[in-house]
């Protein structure tokens, strides 16, 4: 099994060391996945959110020409939120580890 990309392999988060905007560490700590995609200037980012009672959300955004952290953090705070079997799609471990965010 794979470690997902919002984790190392000691389960700690990897974009909060790069942060200092206290708000921006608050996201980053729920972010458990992500997918990312670039391509003619543009970026997407779908995001699996981890929510505060073992719950789990996904959202998606696009921008113009952000880093993928940028795209990243844009998606989990601003994105719109995906279907239940859409997000499942994107991220089938999530629906085994935790229950669906309505």
């Amino acid at each position: 099994m794979t470690t997902p990309k919002g984790l190392n392999t000691r389960g700690e988060n990897v974009l909060v060391p790069r942060l200092t905007n206290p708000d921006d560490i608050a996201v980053a700590r729920d972010i458990i996945d992500w997918k990312f995609w670039a391509a003619n200037g543009f970026t997407c980012a779908i995001v699996a959110v981890k929510g505060g009672i073992d719950d789990w959300a996904a959202y998606i955004s696009g921008n113009h020409d952000l880093p993928e952290h940028d795209t990243v953090m844009f998606a989990a705070r601003y994105g719109g939120k995906l279907s239940r079997d859409q997000a499942t799609a994107f991220f089938p471990r999530m629906a085994t580890t935790f229950n669906w965010r309505e």
